[in-house]
């Protein structure tokens, strides 16, 4: 399998991650979204809406375009604020997509307060998906202090095995 086929599986993976987080969310009271709770964000809310604004970012980034605005404001709308993130999980895998092997080399300086240096573009992709799957971990952990029972499992092998081949 050449290395392109792997990165595009892997925005496949963050999309599908993404939705089986979501649908278990909401399986529970809506309240919880908003529910206070000690972890790296205070509520689920915030460390979806973290990783929402990630994968904006890596996506501007990447498509070489300025960072729009980012102001979701959803209130007690959580079906759009939902939909939203699966928006940007599906635009951030069509991008994936659409490059080939020759761009997914192609280097990429960043000059950030955070970050400085060179990389390939499919170095920044797996970054992205990484850093997802970290947070996802995180909902995961918050989900189950606030009382949600049975949680998906989100591994990449099972994506693979169980998704990616049917």
């Amino acid at each position: 399998m050449n290395s392109g086929k792997v990165i595009k599986n892997l925005a496949a993976y963050n999309t599908w991650a993404n939705v089986q987080i979501i649908h278990w969310v909401q399986k529970g009271n809506p309240n919880l979204l908003t529910q206070k709770i000690p972890s790296s964000f205070s509520t689920l809310k915030s460390t979806f809406l973290h990783i929402w604004n990630a994968e904006r970012y890596w996506l501007s980034f990447l498509e070489k375009k300025p960072l729009e605005k980012f102001m979701p404001d959803f209130e007690d709308n959580f079906e759009s604020f939902f939909e939203g993130i699966l928006k940007q999980s599906h635009n951030f895998e069509t991008f994936v997509n659409s490059l080939s092997d020759h761009l997914l080399e192609e280097e990429y300086k960043i000059d950030t307060p955070w970050l400085k240096g060179k990389q390939p573009c499919y170095i920044f992709i797996q970054h992205t998906i990484n850093h997802s799957t970290y947070h996802r971990g995180q909902l995961i952990t918050m989900g189950r202090m606030l009382g949600l029972e049975n949680p998906p499992n989100t591994d990449y092998s099972k994506f693979v095995i169980n998704i990616l081949k049917n």
